[in-house]
C-alpha cells in the first residue's frame, strides 16, 4: 500500500502566526480542505480496521482451539464467519476519546485515498481457510502497520483543520472578520 500521501503541510500551515497572514477565504479553503480529507482518511481507516477485527477473530478462535475456517469452496453452513461479523466487527468502547468531529461516511473524493478502497478491499480476506496461523498473523501485522500510517497522516490533517478554524474563531472574536463579511459572500 505504500505511503499515504504527502505531508499535511500540503495542506496548508497549522503555524497560528503563519495562518494570521492569510486572507479569510484561504483560511476557509484550508479547513475545507482538511475536513475532507479527514473524511477520506477516517474512511479508509475503518475499512482496515473491519479488515484487522476480522482476523484478530479468526486467529483468536484457533487459539482458543477451534478449527479454522473452512475453505472458500465449504458449504455455507460449515462457515460461521458471515453469522459472527455483526460480533466481530461490533465497535468496541473507545480506548481513547476520538474527535468530536461529525464526519460523513462516504468513499474518498481524494483520487490518491479512491485508489486505495481496492487494495484494502481485497487485502488478505479472499480465504482465511487458505492460510496458516503465521501467514494471517502476518497479514494482519501489514494491515495494522497501513492503519497506523492513516491514523497518522489524520492526526496531522487534524491539526492543520484544528489551527485554521482557531484563527478564524479568533477573527471573528476580535472582531477582525464580521458575519456581515460572510452574509455579503454568500449573496453575492
Amino acid at each position: 500500500m505504500g505511503g499515504v500521501g504527502p505531508d499535511a503541510a500540503d495542506l496548508g500551515p497549522d503555524d497560528p502566526a503563519e495562518l494570521r497572514r492569510l486572507p479569510l477565504d484561504r483560511l476557509r479553503a484550508i479547513r475545507a480542505a482538511a475536513r475532507e480529507e479527514e473524511a477520506d482518511l477516517s474512511y479508509l481507516r475503518r475499512m482496515l480496521q473491519g479488515r484487522i477485527d476480522i482476523l484478530r477473530a479468526e486467529l483468536t478462535r484457533r487459539r482458543d482451539g477451534e478449527p479454522p475456517a473452512p475453505p472458500r469452496d465449504a458449504a455455507p453452513e460449515e462457515d460461521d464467519l458471515v453469522g459472527r461479523l455483526s460480533e466481530i466487527l461490533r465497535d468496541a468502547p473507545p480506548r481513547v476519546r476520538g474527535s468530536a468531529r461529525h464526519l460523513t461516511v462516504r468513499a474518498p473524493r481524494a483520487r490518491r485515498y479512491r485508489e486505495l478502497v481496492p487494495v484494502v478491499m481485497a487485502s488478505e480476506l479472499t480465504d482465511l481457510g487458505a492460510h496458516d496461523d503465521a501467514e494471517l498473523a502476518d497479514a494482519r501485522a501489514r494491515l495494522v502497520g497501513y492503519e497506523q500510517q492513516l491514523s497518522g497522516r489524520r492526526h496531522a490533517v487534524q491539526r492543520v483543520a484544528d489551527a485554521a478554524s482557531s484563527e478564524i474563531a479568533r477573527r471573528y472574536r476580535e472582531g477582525e472578520a464580521s458575519v456581515d463579511d460572510l452574509l455579503e459572500g454568500a449573496a453575492g
